[in-house]
């Protein structure tokens, strides 16, 4: 399931359980006959063999339905070939996802449930949580201890804040055979309008209101930024990584969106 959802970037995914996806249930509601003073429940349920039940649709009885809206029923086209050929070859061994791509996955969820601000918050912390694990990972590589880790990224360290960070992956880069930076790249620049600038927005500056086409802007110049950073030098790349055309989006268009499952876990 981990392997379809990357390969379609379809956060609504998910594996099927038989004891929680139930998509159609009868309500019918029945006035309880003079029970006196009922102390609790069983007393009631004794009395339900002489309940009538309504039969009325919309007036006493009700039919719920899992659904989808009919836009988002179907994928706008099937799965093209080098998306197939992705998933295949990720179905032959178990991945785990990272933490960031859950992170873009809700906010894409969210994006399509209309709550935009809360897309901007999740695709933000995306991008940070993606920077602070190649991080991490560098800084092990150079000999530190998970302890002084930890200190180095805690209030009062070196790499607190964000843009320090980025600066620190920016100096490690310029080692590579063929330097790249992401302070100043045109990926760096289109994050920092869109998806940063709203965040702070939204975060310090009381904004509530972001459009979808706001929204999606900001998620596409995160996915972006996030594989703008990966590509600065080979030990930063993830073994899951989203690139090409994918990172724009194209999926995610603006619709009534698909309705919650009665028993969505």
């Amino acid at each position: 399931m981990d392997a379809y959802r990357f390969a379609t970037l379809d956060p609504l995914a998910r594996a099927l359980r038989a004891d929680l996806d139930t998509y159609y249930t009868v309500v019918s509601i029945g006035p309880l006959p003079p029970l006196g003073d009922v102390e609790h429940a069983g007393i009631a349920l004794q009395a339900i063999d002489r309940v009538q039940f309504g039969t009325e649709l919309g007036v006493n009885r009700f039919h719920r339905m899992g659904a989808n809206a009919f836009s988002d029923l179907f994928e706008p086209e099937p799965l093209r070939r080098e998306l197939l050929e992705i998933f295949d070859e990720l179905v032959r061994e178990q991945h785990e996802l990272e933490l960031f791509h859950v992170l873009m996955f809700s906010a894409i969820r969210r994006l399509k449930r209309h709550e935009h601000a809360l897309a901007i918050f999740d695709a933000q912390s995306a991008f940070e949580t993606l920077v602070a694990a190649i991080l991490v990972e560098r800084l092990a590589a150079a000999g530190h201890t998970a302890a002084s880790i930890e200190q180095m990224l805690a209030p009062g360290g070196p790499f607190l804040p964000l843009q320090r960070r980025l600066n620190e992956l920016d100096r490690i880069a310029q080692s590579q055979p063929t330097p790249r930076r992401f302070d100043g790249s045109t990926q760096e620049v289109r994050w920092r309008q869109t998806l940063y600038r709203l965040r702070n927005e939204i975060a310090h500056e009381g904004r509530r209101e972001v459009t979808f086409d706001e929204a999606k802007e900001a998620l596409v110049a995160g996915m972006h930024a996030m594989h703008a950073v990966q590509d600065l030098a080979p030990e930063f790349n993830r073994k899951l990584a989203w690139g090409g055309d994918v990172l724009d989006l194209p999926h995610v268009v603006e619709s009534r969106g698909r309705l919650a499952r009665l028993f969505e876990s």
